[in-house]
């Protein structure tokens, strides 16, 4: 049964993950919107020298894998 985040409570026998996502674009983002408004930061942070993660998340044959690679 689903519980809403603010009602679950986790013990040690369970598994509970809270996920915090700096953006979410819907299914009619275009490549540009979302190199500009993600990639293009982290990009120039990961060429000086800065650690960088792009992680997609969604279900399987969303098109994230396209999105990412172009």
């Amino acid at each position: 049964m689903f519980k809403p985040m603010k009602d679950m409570k986790c013990s040690i026998t369970d598994t509970c993950n809270l996920y915090r996502f700096s953006n979410i674009y819907g299914p009619h983002t275009t490549q540009a919107e979302l190199f500009q408004n993600i990639v293009h930061n982290m990009l120039e942070r990961y060429l000086n020298g800065e650690d960088a993660l792009l992680f997609s998340f969604g279900t399987t044959n969303s098109g994230k894998t396209f999105t990412i690679q172009g």
